[in-house]
């Protein structure tokens, strides 16, 4: 891609192709009493319009990973809706037209009349019996339960039993490219091309043969490129099914291209889930029992993943614990919402979630350190390899060769040596709300059944290898390459790898599961140790030596000890050229080897995440500061791929976590189908990610030793963030809802005690000088609230100007600045206009705003106005003052008295503390706001000629007004206290 060689889907176009364009459901659930296509046939430029009565009968796309015995034919989505629609996005019509333009435009007009129904939005009423019927069947698509032990018995014993509730919430992937797809047909010949179907090309290419009704080897699906997939893209879509249909159907070529407002709303949804979930402790802190009871929120269908994330959820939970009795129900609900299926590190995002979640709680409970409650409990080299009594998509739970404690304290030890615990001591002595968290987990990869692959050596020696997995851009090409050259003897430059072409393979069962390294690699590996054998099994005949004292090694085969005797890898294949006298009769021609790698059971990764956070209670931000992660990959084909999957894995983790959420409305609207309200992270919010990949315990069940590498760095990362912010803000909110929003965070940090959740610093370690309703709860009577979010934005903005933190000439980015503060960009935008006419920023149409240096007028003019308004917040705060800010005031003076008289930057300090208590609890935003304005300008106050002991008496008699709630006293006081003196310039305080 960044050499633009790259094609991608939407990069293949040929002459006489036609645009589709689907028209999809504005409504979530209701009966379809008509789709009128007539003003959209009659366009320009359109060819046709299809609906359900113009398809064959009674299509629906099947299920390909079938689990657990349930059958959901009741409950699969049609390609197109004919009688009910059940979320808003479901397609029900295409229109076709000469360009994209006329199409999208046509499908506008298609007509839709749709009977609006009530949509069940919630799963857990869903699967209530009063609830809406989606189905016939019912909402609950399926109820299992899967564990191993006695259950009960371990919590009827248990001394100390911790129970959560905690929900994920519903997000996707967001590859960088959409989907696509070109059908282009041979009339003559009856053959299908297809570009754009990626992931699963044999199966896709097999289920299409069989709704088109169609050999499936007239049917060519070719290996693209492709931006991206993460368990979204390549699955069998309604669109898969109608591009090549429409195409046979019109004998001209069809292209399709998804938009990223489609793209929200159609592609597989994953993640939502509600988990009710309990440990149970013996006496020493080990776990006698683990149970759990989820509902996941599946969407209107259960699509080609069918149940398969419910069940990884279930079977992958107890992670690489020592569990002696675990019991996990799952009910998969249908809701009207998009469908969901798979995104990287699918049930066990969630599930670690929620397991490491309940630890931290329980470890409080416990009053063990985290760390110590997970390694007394982790399962040790000398237990493994260890059965769990469940399966997990058709295959044995069966964990292989690993150690789990001493990964934990390599991570431990990194972490030290990053300087991550000084980080946190750091900020916190500084005032700020840090924390740091922790979380373990176990992924699975390698999935089979089998995978095949062909190696070749062309008469150049050329290698070619055919792969049966898929280029997501995850860079199998080179993984392959490397793998094929090493076993071969040759360099990895003279090897061309070939994925996801069903002419070249048509065995292949594509990439997904982190299986591709693991299960084609070792295919790979076998088809090219046979072709170094058939290799060195002909050179024997060429040098007229044995075979056994023949090696290979840089594309040569030579006879050991004799580098003279020896041929090419070019000239054997030459020699494996039909009718040549080196082979015998009957022998197959050529140079190569077809190999099949079967597998009965996967492979198990594992891995810990650490992270360092930091928390501001007034917004509920969190930043990330640092962030480790540590796996166990086995053997490392090609270590900087492995980085950078675990470093692009948990900069996705990060934005599930803190950011991505797919929200709708009470009638099912989604309320995210843009990059303005479906906020990803970008580079401003990601740290770097430090990384310590182990290489200490090599996959016993394949020759090559490998582990996948593909979700290790997601898996954990919501649950090592909640840790993070939980110990930020004391370790006494309980966190029980992804993703971390700045609303939620802000409300953990309010309910927090005030000891974690006051900060009273700003991010340069100054003294945070914002509104006190922007950093905690107002004590007393509750204060004025900001009108509008504009007021509050506005005021942040002008506060971080005043401050400095916002320098004069600094660019102010609309969109970072939204995402500070946990708005949209439209009171930000708002609130940057009203400053422009405070003259603190000015706005460019092309530069956009930019801070300028304030007028601060004349310092005499500017004490008289602070006395006026200080006057005024001092009668305000008699009237609401309560006996806690009445203490905080006089421990203020008491610091303040005991200051000696040199000390002048610590008095004024401590002096502009005191007088910003008094207007904090006048409970006026906008007074605090002005207050700060003209402290800034004054620079902390001109030097007074008086001692620091006359400023304290002053202060006594303005706290006994305070006390007595006398406003007039309070009022005078205050003002005869700052005017009442001789302004000299330089720094100090009256």
């Amino acid at each position: 891609m960044l050499r633009g060689a790259g094609r991608f889907a939407d990069d293949f176009s040929v002459r006489g192709q036609v645009w589709a364009r689907v028209v999809r459901s504005p409504v979530a659930h209701g009966r379809v009493r008509r789709v009128d296509t007539s003003e959209a046939r009659s366009c320009p430029g359109v060819v046709c319009a299809v609906t359900a009565a113009d398809l064959p009968a009674g299509l629906a796309i099947p299920v390909r990973l079938a689990v657990q015995g349930i059958d959901l034919t009741s409950f699969l989505q049609p390609v197109l809706a004919a009688d009910v629609v059940r979320y808003v996005g479901e397609p029900v019509a295409v229109v076709l037209a000469e360009d994209p333009y006329a199409a999208e435009d046509a499908a506008e007009l298609v007509d839709l009349d749709i009977d609006e129904a009530p949509p069940v939005l919630d799963a857990q009423v869903g699967a209530q019996p009063g609830a809406p019927q989606l189905f016939g069947a019912g909402n609950v698509a399926a109820d299992f339960t899967l564990g191993f032990g006695d259950v009960d018995a371990a919590f009827d014993r248990a001394t100390t039993v911790v129970e959560a509730e905690i929900e994920i919430g519903r997000h996707t992937a967001v590859p960088l490219e959409p989907r696509a797809l070109l059908a282009d047909v041979d009339p003559a010949a009856g053959t299908l091309s297809i570009y754009g179907m990626t992931k699963v090309p044999v199966f896709n290419r097999d289920v299409l043969a069989g709704l088109l009704g169609m050999p499936e080897d007239l049917i060519h699906v070719h290996a693209v490129d492709a931006g991206g997939g993460f368990g979204v893209r390549g699955e069998f879509y309604p669109e898969d099914f109608l591009v090549p249909w429409l195409a046979t159907r019109l004998r001209r070529p069809v292209k399709w291209t998804e938009d990223r407002a489609e793209h929200l709303v159609a592609v597989n949804h994953s993640r939502q889930q509600r988990h009710r979930i309990a440990v149970a402790f013996d006496p020493a802190g080990r776990i006698t029992g683990l149970r759990d009871d989820i509902v996941h929120d599946n969407g209107a269908y259960c699509r080609t993943h069918g149940i398969a994330v419910p069940e990884l959820t279930v079977t992958m939970l107890p992670g690489p614990y020592r569990v002696p009795a675990y019991r996990g129900r799952i009910r998969v609900v249908l809701t009207n919402k998009t469908p969901c299926g798979t995104y990287r590190a699918p049930g066990r995002f969630e599930g670690t979630m929620a397991r490491e979640q309940l630890f931290d709680v329980a470890a409080g409970r416990l009053g063990l350190d985290r760390t110590e409650l997970r390694r007394r409990n982790l399962l040790g080299p000398g237990e493994m390899p260890h059965t769990r009594a469940m399966t997990a998509l058709g295959t044995e739970v069966v964990l292989d060769a690993a150690d789990y404690p001493a990964l934990l304290t390599a991570a431990e030890a990194e972490a030290g040596r990053l300087g991550y615990h000084d980080e946190v001591v750091r900020g916190r002595d500084e005032g700020r709300l840090r924390g740091l968290g922790l979380a373990l987990f176990l992924e699975k990869s390698g999935l089979g059944p089998q995978e095949t692959a062909d190696v070749i050596v062309g008469a150049t020696g050329a290698v070619s290898v055919f792969s049966g997995g898929t280029s997501f851009g995850q860079g199998i090409e080179t993984a392959m390459a490397q793998i094929a050259a090493d076993a071969l003897g040759v360099s990895p430059e003279v090897v061309r790898v070939v994925n996801g072409d069903t002419a070249r393979m048509p065995f292949g069962m594509g990439s997904w599961a982190s299986r591709t390294t693991v299960v084609a690699g070792n295919a790979v590996h076998a088809a090219a140790l046979a072709v170094r054998d058939r290799a060195r099994q002909v050179g024997a005949r060429m040098l007229e030596v044995a075979k056994d004292d023949l090696d290979v090694h840089d594309g040569v085969v030579s006879v050991a000890g004799d580098p003279l005797a020896s041929v090419t890898l070019a000239e054997v294949a030459r020699a494996t050229a039909p009718a040549s006298q080196y082979l015998r009769p009957g022998e197959q021609a050529g140079l190569s080897a077809r190999r099949r790698f079967d597998v009965s059971h996967m492979t198990y990764p594992y891995g810990v995440h650490i992270a360092v956070v930091e928390v501001d209670p007034g917004t509920g931000r969190v930043q990330v500061l640092r962030y480790l992660v540590a796996y166990e990959v086995g053997r490392a084909v090609n270590p900087t791929m492995v980085e950078g999957q675990l470093r692009g894995g948990a900069a996705q983790g990060i934005g599930g976590a803190l950011l991505e959420e797919l929200c709708y409305d009470e009638s099912g609207q989604p309320t995210a189908t843009t990059f303005m309200d479906y906020r990803m992270p970008t580079a401003a919010e990601i740290p770097r990610i430090d990384l310590l990949v182990s290489e200490q315990a090599p996959a016993p069940g394949n020759p090559l030793g490998v582990r996948g590498a593909g979700e290790g760095g997601i898996t954990a990362a919501g649950a090592a963030l909640a840790s993070a912010v939980r110990d930020a803000l004391g370790g006494s909110q309980d966190v029980s809802a992804l993703p971390l929003t700045p609303a939620r965070v802000r409300a953990m940090a309010e309910a927090a005690p005030p000891a974690a959740s006051q900060n009273t610093h700003d991010e340069r370690g100054r003294r945070d000088m914002r509104p006190v309703s922007m950093i905690r709860q107002a004590t007393g009577e509750a204060g004025a609230a900001y009108v509008s979010k504009t007021d509050m934005v506005a005021a942040l903005i002008r506060e971080l100007i005043i401050t400095g933190e916002l320098t004069t000439g600094e660019q102010l980015r609309q969109r970072d600045l939204a995402q500070r503060f946990g708005v949209s960009q439209t009171p930000v935008r708002e609130a940057l206009r009203r400053l422009e006419s405070e003259g603190l920023v000015i706005g460019d149409n092309h530069r956009g705003f930019m801070v300028v240096e304030a007028d601060e007028g004349s310092t005499e003019e500017n004490f008289q106005i602070r006395a006026a308004l200080e006057s005024l917040g001092a009668s305000l705060a008699a009237a609401k003052i309560d006996e806690a800010g009445v203490k905080r005031l006089v421990e203020l003076n008491a610091q303040m008295q005991a200051a000696g008289e040199e000390e002048n930057a610590r008095y004024a300090e401590l002096n502009r503390e005191f007088h910003l208590t008094v207007y904090e609890y006048a409970h006026s935003p906008l007074l605090m706001s002005l207050m700060r304005l003209l402290w800034a300008s004054l620079h902390g106050g001109p030097r007074v000629m008086r001692t620091h002991a006359d400023s304290v008496r002053q202060h006594v008699e303005i706290l006994d007004a305070l006390r007595a709630g006398d406003a007039a006293a309070a009022a005078s006081l205050t003002h005869r206290h700052i005017m009442g003196v001789e302004h000299l310039p330089g720094p100090g305080g009256p």
